[in-house]
């Protein structure tokens, strides 16, 4: 399973465990879809909170928006992941590269 799938998939946790291996095996937590959203867009839209955390804490870029022009910081921010936030620190959202 691609780690694309993984993170369309809503809170399963067989696909955040195949998610973790993927990315353990050098997975792009930051791979674009073509319709233009990251792997994180994806798991906050779908709620997959654990799998939002997984591709947090692997290096997901929070501050790039999408074709919609939606950043995952804000998308995190708007739908209540107040824990996941917490991970992320003061001044996260500024990481760049």
């Amino acid at each position: 399973m691609p780690l694309y799938q993984a993170a369309q998939m809503k809170r399963e946790a067989k696909a955040n465990e195949i998610a973790k291996l993927l990315i353990e095996a050098g997975a792009d937590v930051n791979y674009i879809t073509i319709s233009g959203d990251m792997l994180l867009h994806q798991a906050i839209a779908n709620g997959n909170k654990e799998m939002v955390k997984t591709l947090v804490l692997a290096g997901a870029q929070i501050a790039v928006a999408n074709s919609q022009g939606e950043m995952p910081y804000r998308m995190l921010f708007l739908r209540n992941f107040s824990r996941t936030l917490l991970l992320l620190g003061p001044f996260h959202f500024l990481r760049l590269n």
